[in-house]
């Protein structure tokens, strides 16, 4: 068994290279190595085995920085533990919700000002947002139905989709503006607007969601999870 002596070393070495496993698991100049550990969706109650609870996320991140990270590099400053993988990352992103949600509420606040500077007008940039918002809730309930959430990969994709439907929403408001003078009332001037503006509008949406779809074609379930995630979205 090994003990750490100079015998147990070598013959962990022989081992080692035996195994085969020089350059993937342990490296070349055996000073690091890497354990892979599998993790499942679910695991038996410890006080009713024949309960099963969900993994929890954010728990199982603080446990790995508690008991792993932190208690073996205090034991030796020499040791440096990295720590991988999508439950280490999703953990991580729950952690950081809140700075998402601050980022997304000076993103609309910012929005919102530069909106009022533009039109001159709170009801219009108040329209704008709320609808815009409704088109992020509902590609978040959307995506959920499908099957599907956020993670690490695609947790920008409700800033790309709120920034697509201020863009449209800008446009709007412009060609209202323009058609103002020359309608006879502002219903009037929206439906020019729309009729003008609806084409243009829906080949460019389907150019957005044409982009994401061809995603797809990479294999590789984080990338075609964010393109459905996006094209929903646009779709919205």
């Amino acid at each position: 068994s090994y003990n750490g002596s100079e015998e147990s070393l070598d013959l962990l070495r022989n081992n080692i290279l035996k195994s085969g496993q020089v350059g993937r698991l342990v490296a070349n100049d055996f000073k690091s190595s890497i354990i892979d550990v599998p993790l499942q969706e679910s695991y038996p109650d410890p006080a009713d085995q024949g309960k099963l609870l969900a993994l929890d996320y954010q728990q199982f991140s603080h446990q790995l920085e508690e008991k792993i990270r932190d208690k073996y590099e205090a034991q030796n400053p020499n040791i440096k533990i990295h720590i991988v993988g999508f439950a280490k990352k999703v953990g991580d992103l729950i952690d950081g919700l809140f700075m998402v949600v601050m980022f997304f509420g000076i993103a609309f606040l910012i929005t919102l000002v530069l909106l009022i500077w533009f039109t001159r007008c709170l009801r219009s940039t108040i329209a704008v947002l709320i609808t815009t918002l409704i088109a992020v809730i509902w590609q978040l309930g959307l995506m959920h139905v499908v099957g599907f959430g956020i993670d690490p990969y695609s947790m920008l994709v409700p800033f790309l989709i709120f920034a697509i439907g201020i863009s449209h929403g800008v446009q709007k408001i412009n060609g209202i503006a323009l058609q103002s003078s020359e309608a006879e009332n502002a219903l009037m001037a929206a439906k020019r607007t729309f009729r003008q503006l609806f084409l243009p509008g829906m080949i460019a949406i389907l150019a957005d969601a044409v982009g994401f779809i061809t995603l797809l074609i990479i294999d590789i379930g984080v990338i075609r999870e964010l393109a459905i995630g996006a094209s929903i979205g646009v779709a919205v």
